[in-house]
């Protein structure tokens, strides 16, 4: 993934780099000239000596604004490649989740507890080329300072290394446990994000200040948030502890050079500036030394972070089988002893199920909530994979079709249809198809939509853009049945699904789609689920769903003289309108 990135930016990143050489090589040279400096200004007794120290402060002074430019150049180039990064995970994030062919990234919780991992530490991920051309940058200023010290005494960056190592150890070991308790609390960063979106969200608002939610609510993401600080910094507070305790070794260590540089200049054998020049070459290699041991902690931290996103960047996406075409009847589908469970629950769904469509015909789906219903039209779809069983479409097992194939055999409206905050024209010509907008307003006035959306195509429906638009329940279902009426229409899709149709719809405006519904039984293959059960008056077959099973199968005739769980429901609710 880096890879990619630093290959469109190689000169950038060359930049980037070279100025980190040429600011790592600087602070030797500064304690050099300081050096310098000063055993001019104490044994120089030469006429020229003045000329001497002002070239050596104007050099001086140069390498002290070259610094500061070069600073200024590396935190340009720092920030342009942490938006780089952030970007590039952003988008494969986004591309990897939008375009994975089945629920799985959506409705796993497996899934969005590492999403809201990575999005409380993604920060760390951006900081990934900052952290290398810091590392860079020790290394040529590491290389003079061990070169110039080891010309005195050999034996003084071995001390500083071998006194300095255990804060390294501790400083990478508290770093990867810090993390693994990040990681712990993958569920609770979860729970928070939820929370969050409860109290953010519009969707929620109007419930959240009616009933006085919002309290509660924040108490449960407080408590949670302080939960995990809680822990964290004690991990923290524990690394900090042995950090310190370990760094007195550190401490002892540079001592050791610095009494060694100075009892050898007061024996004379070396002057002030070379006694300035070893102190300065002491602390650097101590500066470089732990700017190592922290860059390699967040560098460790860095990868830690890329395994969760790699878990979901490389989520297998399911096999299409390579299966030989199915002669089993002349139905047009055949649903064949089909089970399904979803993931986190044991609770059988869909319950060793078999059904037949022929062309052309007309089904409702009906039964109570919980029946199976709508998790049968996914199965349909190939949103989901059952357990057990196949689906047959015109003589050929669905997971042997490209997931792009079959979704564009499908017209859908689904019960909890998408309410896209984008523009009118998205929403409705959802496919991107170049279509004039006199066929879209010709829809709209059709499905009851030109009065809220005429010469408001590029509005977006929402009201946290400018000049967005408040669409009501019933509003934004005329949108999904507009989008399924286009799609089938100019894709000339073989199989219509129509789930929940007119929940939200006012009697004018049922009355004005039902007509619309009506003309698409005549014509295409189609799938009704519905709990208002007028509409099963106008279908061909009619199936009951109790418990992932067809429990009666008919036309509306036959099942209301079965006086079954049909008539009941169709009695029940005929009661309201007599």
């Amino acid at each position: 993934m880096f890879t990619k990135i630093f290959e469109q930016d190689k000169r950038n990143l060359l930049v980037l780099f070279l100025v980190q050489i040429i600011t790592g090589i600087l602070p030797i040279a500064l304690v050099y000239l300081m050096s310098l400096i000063i055993d001019i200004v104490s044994t120089s007794t030469s006429s020229t000596y003045l000329i001497n120290i002002i070239i050596l402060i104007s050099c001086y002074t140069l390498l002290l604004f070259l610094d500061e430019v070069l600073s200024i150049v590396h935190t340009f180039f720092s920030s342009y490649f942490e938006e780089q990064i952030n970007f590039k995970i952003k988008f494969l994030l986004l591309e990897k989740i939008s375009s994975y062919p089945t629920l799985e990234l959506q409705e796993n919780p497996e899934y969005a507890n590492i999403k809201s991992l990575l999005d409380h530490n993604s920060q760390q991920l951006g900081n990934y080329v900052s952290l290398i051309s810091q590392l860079v940058k020790g290394i040529f200023t590491l290389i003079p300072a061990v070169i110039t010290a080891v010309s005195i005494k050999w034996w003084i960056p071995v001390v500083l290394i071998l006194t300095l190592f255990p804060i390294c150890y501790a400083k990478i070991y508290f770093q990867k446990k810090l993390w693994y308790v990040k990681e712990n609390f993958a569920k609770d960063f979860n729970k928070m994000s939820l929370y969050e979106d409860c109290l953010s969200s519009k969707e929620y608002a109007k419930d959240l200040k009616v009933f006085s939610m919002h309290t509660s609510i924040i108490k449960k993401w407080s408590d949670l948030y302080k939960n995990i600080i809680s822990i964290v910094n004690k991990q923290r507070k524990e690394g900090i502890f042995y950090i310190f305790t370990l760094g007195i070794f550190g401490a002892i260590g540079v001592c050791v050079c610095f009494l060694y540089v100075t009892i050898n200049t007061i024996k004379g054998k070396f002057s002030l500036g070379e006694l300035t020049l070893l102190f300065g070459i002491i602390f650097q290699l101590r500066i470089v030394i732990l700017d190592f041991i922290y860059g390699a902690g967040e560098i460790i931290t860095v990868s830690l972070t890329l395994k969760p996103l790699l878990k979901i960047l490389n989520a297998p996406v399911p096999n299409i089988l390579n299966t030989k075409e199915i002669n089993l009847s002349n139905n047009f589908i055949e649903i064949l002893n089909v089970s399904f469970t979803y993931r986190e629950t044991d609770r059988v769904v869909i319950d060793d199920l078999s059904l037949s469509i022929k062309k052309g015909t007309s089904l409702a789906i009906v039964g109570k909530n919980g029946s199976g219903k709508t998790t049968l039209i996914k199965l349909l779809c190939k949103l989901y994979t059952p357990q057990a069983g196949k689906i047959i479409w015109n003589n050929e097992d669905i997971r042997s079709m490209r997931f792009e194939d079959h979704f564009s055999r499908i017209s859908t409206m689904f019960q909890d249809f998408a309410k896209f905050p984008l523009t009118a024209r998205t929403n409705i010509n959802a496919r991107n198809q170049l279509i004039k907008d006199e066929e879209l307003n010709a829809l709209m006035k059709k499905i009851g939509l030109e009065e809220i959306l005429h010469n408001k195509l590029e509005h977006y429906l929402s009201k946290n853009i400018d000049n967005g638009l408040d669409l009501s329940g019933g509003q934004w279902q005329k949108i999904a049945i507009a989008r399924m009426v286009l799609d089938l229409n100019r894709n000339h899709t073989e199989l219509t699904i129509l789930d929940e149709p007119t929940s939200a719809l006012d009697a004018v405006s049922e009355e004005q789609i039902m007509k619309i519904i009506k003309a698409i039984l005549k014509v295409k293959t189609k799938i009704i689920i519905s709990l208002r059960l007028f509409i099963t008056r106008f279908v061909d077959r009619i199936i009951v769903m109790d418990g992932g099973k067809i429990v009666e199968d008919g036309n509306h005739q036959e099942l209301m003289e079965l006086n079954g769980a049909y008539s009941g429901m169709f009695e029940k609710q005929a009661e309201y309108y007599l």
